[in-house]
């Protein structure tokens, strides 16, 4: 149970920095822009910070134990 509540954290976690960063990518150039760059920009910072929780609560986790 805890395994599925900390993997439904990251992918919600990682979908709002996601969301964050295309909406910071559209205010900061002004308009809507191509829709592959804006998809681009999205996945990968979804996936950067899906994986970066993924590591730092699997550190955490050897070192608790």
């Amino acid at each position: 149970m805890k395994f599925i509540m900390r993997k439904k954290t990251r992918l919600l976690i990682s979908f709002i920095a996601g969301a964050a960063t295309d909406l910071y990518l559209r205010f900061k150039t002004g308009d809507e822009g191509n829709l592959l760059v804006h998809s681009v920009v999205f996945l990968g910072s979804f996936f950067i910070v899906y994986f970066l929780l993924y590591i730092l609560w699997r550190l955490k986790e050897k070192h608790t134990n």
